[in-house]
């Protein structure tokens, strides 16, 4: 019906009901056929009479000749003017180069609030680890905060165990809901009371068996 109001429009209004409908209902149709072109990896166009087929094979063929174009630089990632390391050496370095401490600081300050935490329990050389336990690797990532603070974040990868009992989900306030928080308690002449947490440990136990 779609494409039948296409070629035999029943309104002379663009913006109309069935003009609109009709629009979205043709689109919603081609990206169903190039999905099932793409799942089933369909090449054969000649028994085919529909031209949306032929129209979704030449999108996937246009879209694959697109991505094999792409090339990405490779070069260092600066944030706030500020050159971000990939891994603790590069840090290092970056601070030798630099004639400062400010990788090496933050390093420093992430460690000892892990170690504070006692998030880690140390095993002798040659120890094998407990029954239970997965193995993941562990990474040191790094970023440039808005007031140019150096910050650095141990992490464990998580994409090699098998967290499906567990929760993921992680919630991030956008700046600008802050924003209009702070414009809602200046009108109402709120306080505006703000904490920072550092570093969190979740006190279960046994809720994360790894060992790196």
């Amino acid at each position: 019906m779609a494409n039948f109001l296409l070629v035999n429009p029943v309104e002379k209004l663009r913006s109309g009901y069935w003009n609109e409908w009709t629009k979205k209902s043709a689109k919603n149709i081609n990206c169903a056929l190039w999905r099932l072109c793409y799942m089933y990896d369909y090449s054969g166009t000649s028994d085919v009479q529909d031209p949306s087929f032929r129209k979704a094979q030449h999108q996937r063929a246009k879209t694959r000749k697109h991505k094999e174009r792409v090339k990405y630089s490779g070069g260092p990632t600066i944030l706030f003017g500020l050159e971000v390391p990939c891994n603790v050496r590069e840090a290092l370095e970056l601070d030798r180069k630099n004639g400062n401490h400010r990788w090496a600081e933050a390093i420093h300050k992430e460690m000892k609030g892990l170690q504070d935490h006692k998030t880690f329990s140390f095993l002798n050389p040659g120890e094998a680890a407990p029954t239970g336990y997965q193995f993941a690797p562990l990474r040191m990532i790094f970023t440039v905060k808005q007031d140019l603070r150096c910050k650095a974040r141990l992490v464990i990868g998580g994409h090699v165990i098998d967290s499906s009992e567990h929760s993921g989900y992680s919630s991030v306030v956008k700046m600008t809901s802050v924003r209009l928080l702070n414009v809602v308690a200046k009108v109402q002449s709120l306080e505006c009371l703000a904490g920072f947490v550092s570093e969190c440990q979740d006190k279960t136990e046994d809720l994360y068996k790894v060992w790196s």
